[in-house]
């Protein structure tokens, strides 16, 4: 995991594009964490490869924001199956993956800091749409995506059904973060690798400037 962890910092140090496999490598993590022994054994070789495009996280939704505790996008079990309705709204890289990992709530009973569950979903699924989101300079990354009485297997259920409280999501979204941070701490140390070939920079700069570099790139270091 540490590994992992240090890969793409490592790929963006070397001038490669460390974001490019963010969602891949992260989703790999929570399957490693709370994945059973099937779903690893079906997923993880296939995330690996890159046969299976686990690029996007449905998390961030268009009435709750970055609140976790208040989305609402509801799965309700029907036979073997979860039955999704909602929206989630920045969802970056939608249109090029080819399944989501999608927070649910499968009932709005008990407290708000408990009951968010993690489901695995083909974007192929009928009831799954997506709606480009197109920057102001004219980018397509973001995107945002609908859930209308979409069919999702309950084997494709992470963990344990209302199990996850507020301390399992909020280190999943913490450690999105320091992914994204990581990615940061690469293109700097791309840069500081660099720099005494800059005009106007001399060696000792490059010892001075220690000092300015963040704690993660020491750590990393």
């Amino acid at each position: 995991e540490i590994t992992a962890r240090r890969f793409r910092a490592d790929a963006q140090r070397q001038g490669g594009n460390g974001g490019a496999c963010h969602a891949q490598m992260y989703i790999m993590g929570t399957l490693l964490r709370h994945g059973s022994d099937a779903q690893k054994a079906q997923y993880l070789p296939r995330i690996a490869t890159g046969e299976l495009r686990l690029q996007a996280f449905g998390v961030t939704e268009p009435t709750s924001g970055t609140d976790t505790l208040a989305l609402k996008t509801t799965a309700v079990r029907d036979g073997d199956d979860y039955v999704v309705n909602g929206s989630k709204i920045w969802t970056t890289h939608a249109h090029f993956a080819n399944w989501i990992f999608l927070l649910v709530r499968p009932s709005p009973e008990g407290k708000p800091q408990q009951g968010i569950t993690f489901l695995l979903a083909p974007m192929s699924t009928p009831g799954i749409s997506v709606r480009p989101i197109i920057s102001i300079s004219g980018e397509h990354e973001l995107n945002q995506t609908f859930y209308d009485n979409a069919r999702i297997p309950i084997a494709n259920r992470i963990g344990d059904e209302n199990k996850l409280s507020l301390g399992v999501t909020s280190r999943w979204i913490e450690e999105n973060g320091f992914e994204r941070q990581r990615v940061s701490v690469g293109q700097a140390l791309y840069f500081k690798d660099r720099e005494v070939q800059l005009p106007g920079v001399v060696a000792a700069d490059r010892e001075d400037s220690r000092s300015d570099v963040s704690p993660i790139a020491l750590d990393y270091e």
